[in-house]
């Protein structure tokens, strides 16, 4: 990863997704990403729950639907593999019997780190209350996406090993606000 005067490379997506078909919505975070890489990006943000799509609504519960973003996850993850980019895909998570909206943290094949959103709104037209626990502050290790040990925890802080300046620092929506 090479700096230019201090800054690297940032870009966002947003892929016009499908209603809770993760692959599909794989497909389309995995084409923005080589887009971005293409273009010289190093850091790629997608959208919160991007794997399932934000409206998935009461879909979110279903065991059939969560079980699908991780395979979506995985999938990703594979095919991203040769980039040299860093990149946070959204879904809906399932841990400990608790279901969190979550940022997964992924470079070069693997799944660096998995953030929860900690502020969930249930006001005006939002009701994340109604499928998404607060996720833990403290770090702990999960399975996700066929990957073990994987740092799971809102206060986490990823540092680049070739550039150890660049820190990423990952909030979901209403945390940043918070």
């Amino acid at each position: 990863m090479i700096m230019n005067n201090g800054f690297v490379p940032v870009a966002t997506a947003s892929p016009n997704t499908r209603v809770a078909d993760p692959m599909a919505n794989a497909e389309l975070c995995c084409d923005a990403i080589v887009r971005a890489a293409n273009a010289g990006a190093k850091v790629v943000a997608l959208p919160e729950v991007v794997l399932t799509s934000y409206i998935a609504d009461d879909m979110l519960c279903h065991d059939i639907v969560l079980g699908a973003a991780e395979e979506a996850l995985a999938h990703l993850v594979a095919e991203t593999a040769k980039l040299d980019v860093v990149f946070s895909v959204g879904l809906p998570l399932c841990v400990n019997g608790k279901i969190y909206n979550t940022l997964a943290i992924c470079h070069a094949g693997e799944i660096m780190g998995v953030v929860p959103k900690t502020y969930i709104p249930t006001y005006g037209v939002d009701f994340e209350g109604r499928w998404f626990s607060s996720g833990p502050a403290d770090v702990t290790y999960i399975t996700v996406a066929g990957r073990e040990h994987v740092p799971f925890g809102s206060h986490q802080v990823f540092r680049c090993r070739q550039m150890p300046q660049l820190c990423l620092g990952y909030e979901i929506c209403e945390d940043i606000w918070a």
